[in-house]
């Protein structure tokens, strides 16, 4: 058998466990779902953030960014923001609440993954960043 399939195969198991592991011990934060804490996620990285363009860019429905979204402006995680140009056109950004949330996460996902990456040798760690950048390159071009 090819080794590129043999080593999908074990891929298709390892992923869901680190999944798992991930949603478990990296979103920490009772306050949002990791859906939720994922779309501030996003929305910090590019704020403001139309919300059509995160459906698409997380490949969720309309509906279903619509109902976080409508989630986290209630719990004044985000607030919107109407074009004056095109009202069809609704923007999201973060308030301070949502962003000290998201800046308390990504201290939290930072602390969790040096803990993991101290296991690991030197090289096996510049390889993981490497690996990793080219992995997020190629679903980049899958899904633009």
């Amino acid at each position: 058998m090819d080794r590129a399939k043999v080593i999908a195969k074990e891929i298709s198991w390892l992923i869901p466990k680190l999944l798992r592991g991930m949603r478990a011990g990296f979103m920490t934060s009772p306050q949002v779902t990791a859906s939720q804490i994922i779309t501030l996620m996003r929305i910090y990285e590019n704020s403001p953030a139309q919300v059509g363009r995160l459906s698409k860019e997380m490949h969720v429905s309309a509906p279903t960014i619509t109902g976080v979204i409508d989630r986290l402006v209630r719990s004044q995680y985000l607030r919107r923001i109407h074009s004056k140009t095109d009202r069809r056109v609704v923007n999201v950004e973060l308030t301070d609440k949502g962003e000290k949330l998201v800046q308390l996460q990504l201290s939290e996902i930072n602390k969790r993954w040096y803990a993991i990456l101290r296991h690991l040798t030197s090289q096996d760690r510049e390889d993981y960043i490497r690996i990793l950048r080219r992995i997020v390159q190629v679903l980049g071009k899958e899904y633009a």
